[in-house]
């Protein structure tokens, strides 16, 4: 009764507030802010742009990756303040927890958060306790201010990987391989000239590391350390010890999921990376599967005076893939009733975006062909026509399943400044007199 009790009188005063009942829309269309400084400007452009949906997260920081070093503030008052209007003004609110990594602790170099794992069974158990902590304070606000949909985490791709294995991990075993690692190495010193530019100390702020063949023994050392700790020791490790781990970590997940759903009523999901949902093994557990939908979809660069016609093929082809694999695995794991959310979609305004849509900043060696092109993505020119022909291509892919399980794409990211754009590579501004060609493709999945 204590806890019914203030929910019952938030949803007196959000029935107060609003002329009709509120509706959960039938897809979820917005985005995450960019240092907004007045929600009402932010919530009305995103309703003159054709969207529904708010995103807003919350991170806990983790010190070093495999450690129970978690900590995480008191409740965001600004958050909260974004969801309660967002949900005065009838739009949907999808709340996304997150961990950031402190890349300043030297242990961390060259980790990112998806590589997270507390090494032993005690420090795991302890982590989990924490985290439980830090999602049960913001289930409850999620409870009390009617969010619509609480992603209970985002790329904690080695804390989450917990299918069963039959091999070591992809990324593990290249990590462990001392050929590739020596192929890497070469690679990037053949075109250190032509990256100049993109020098990895810098992208990383490790100039301290000398020259470009030190930081890259230095990196590959570090990457090769993480490896061996998350597989228990490396390329002879027992899978069965490695799928005994993950089994134990979906456990921790399992009663995670059992606890929030004690404080929070409303859908649960998880944000997977786009290359590691299949190895999560208990979406059965949620209501939404959220994918972080950064796919590769097409393998070869362009120059400015492509031909449209042609990449719109090639990134229609590229969604079919991706899709027929998402449709798979769901149908494989009994997950067709279960919708699925792109909890971050996103590309920047270059050219080349649709490559590798993670990448906005440094390099890439793009491979095609037998051989291999260095990109420096800051160097390639404004484009912000391919990633509206990437959203296009994405929806008639969709339209084309037999069964489309598609129930909502969150932007990252959207301002109402175009300034941010000096900051934000991924930016799509609203309100502008010429509007960026990619909304009007993302309305189509509202429009019909």
């Amino acid at each position: 009764m204590p806890r019914l009790l203030p929910f019952l009188l938030a949803s007196m005063l959000m029935a107060a507030c609003t002329e009709e009942p509120y509706e959960a829309p039938a897809f979820y269309l917005g985005g995450i802010q960019v240092n907004e400084d007045k929600l009402g400007d932010w919530f009305d452009a995103l309703e003159d742009a054709g969207m529904n949906t708010v995103s807003v997260t919350e991170y806990a920081r983790q010190g070093e990756w495999d450690s129970d070093d978690l900590t995480w503030a008191e409740r965001d008052r600004q958050l909260v303040k974004e969801i309660r209007g967002a949900k005065k003004q009838g739009m949907a609110v999808v709340l996304i927890l997150r961990v950031e990594l402190d890349a300043d602790l030297e242990r961390n170099q060259f980790l990112w958060h998806g590589m997270i794992q507390p090494g032993g069974e005690d420090v795991i158990a302890s982590w989990f306790a924490k985290y439980t902590g830090f999602a049960s304070q913001w289930a409850e606000v999620a409870e009390r201010e009617g969010v619509d949909v609480l992603m209970i985490g985002s790329e904690l791709n080695a804390l989450a990987s917990t299918m069963p294995l039959t091999e070591i991990p992809g990324l593990e075993e290249y990590y462990l391989n001392p050929d590739k690692q020596d192929q890497r190495r070469e690679s990037y010193l053949a075109h250190s000239d032509a990256l100049a530019d993109a020098d990895p100390r810098r992208q990383d702020g490790r100039d301290e590391l000398g020259d470009v063949e030190d930081y890259l023994d230095a990196r590959i050392a570090s990457e090769r350390a993480w490896a061996e700790q998350v597989t228990l020791g490396g390329r002879g490790t027992s899978l069965e010890d490695l799928n005994r781990q993950r089994e134990k970590l979906a456990d921790h997940w399992r009663a995670l999921i059992r606890h929030l759903r004690g404080i929070y009523r409303g859908q649960l999901g998880y944000a997977a990376n786009f290359d590691q949902y299949r190895s999560v093994a208990f979406w059965t557990e949620l209501d939404v599967m959220g994918i972080n939908a950064y796919f590769k979809l097409r393998d070869r660069p362009i120059a400015p005076g492509y031909d449209p016609a042609e990449l719109s093929a090639r990134l229609l082809d590229g969604w079919r893939r991706a899709l027929n694999e998402i449709h798979e695995f769901r149908s494989g794991k009994d997950l067709d009733d279960q919708p699925v959310i792109f909890t971050e979609m996103g590309y920047t305004y270059r050219l080349n975006s649709t490559l590798e849509p993670w990448a906005d900043d440094g390099f890439s060696l793009i491979r095609f062909d037998g051989r291999e092109e260095p990109i420096v993505w800051r160097e390639q020119p404004e484009s912000f026509e391919e990633r509206a022909l990437a959203v296009r291509a994405l929806h008639q892919a969709h339209a084309e399943l037999a069964a489309p399980f598609l129930q909502g794409i969150l932007y990252w990211k959207l301002s109402t400044f175009a300034d941010h754009r000096q900051y934000e590579a991924f930016l799509v501004v609203l309100g502008q007199n010429e509007e960026d060609p990619i909304l009007p493709e993302l309305r189509r999945f509202v429009d019909g």
